[in-house]
């Protein structure tokens, strides 16, 4: 209100305003209260909306880190599981790679055929 006169003053008005009179004093007060209020009912419904919000991302975190720990236990398992079978597949391949070479052997330079002799004319 104060600040009103003042300014009003200042602008070389008169330094009467509506809240001077009762009613508009009243009138005044009860809006400045309603904005107040609703300045803290829309700053508690935000921070109850952020707080909603962090605790559903710290859900869906947990539910995908044991998602993931699940993965990595069944993986792990049937790594396990399957070793048997992948040396098993390891040491036919080598076998079988040693026995191709048995065969396909030939001393160095058997191979080698010189190239044919031309007759000069």
């Amino acid at each position: 209100m104060s600040e009103k006169k003042r300014k009003l003053r200042k602008d070389g008005k008169e330094d009467v305003i509506e809240e001077d009179d009762p009613a508009g004093y009243k009138k005044a007060l009860w809006i400045t209260v309603t904005k107040v209020f609703a300045d803290r009912e829309k700053k508690r419904k935000m921070l109850e909306e952020r707080a909603n919000e962090e605790k559903r991302r710290s859900t869906e975190a947990l539910v995908q880190a044991a998602e993931k720990r699940k993965l990595a236990e069944e993986f792990a398992k049937n790594y396990e599981e399957s070793r048997d079978e992948r040396s098993g597949s390891w040491r036919n391949f080598q076998a079988k790679k040693a026995k191709k070479e048995d065969k396909g052997k030939t001393l160095k330079g058997a191979a080698f055929k010189p190239p044919k002799v031309k007759l000069q004319k």
